[in-house]
């Protein structure tokens, strides 16, 4: 029983890991991608907002949002909804 409950356990903790890298990666790669279309000003701003969202859902949406943005200010105006 002991040795199942750590192997869980362990795949659990592997399992978060795992999210919270990819959640980081995602955030790096829009950060990339508005720096492409806008400039490296909204980079900060962008960061500081990305750093607060945890769900994969939301991180997708922002990338929408970074897409679909006519400017920067745009853009910004948006994240400030969050």
């Amino acid at each position: 029983k002991w040795i199942q409950q750590g192997r869980q356990e362990g795949l659990e903790e592997g399992r978060q890991e795992g999210r919270q890298e990819g959640i980081v990666s995602i955030r790096r790669s829009l950060e990339r991608q508005a720096r492409a279309r806008f400039g490296e000003a909204v980079v900060q701003p962008l960061r500081l907002t990305l750093e607060t969202v945890q769900d994969l859902e939301r991180l997708d949406e922002i990338g929408e949002w970074i897409e679909a943005s006519a400017s920067a200010e745009a853009l910004l105006a948006r994240l400030r909804t969050l």
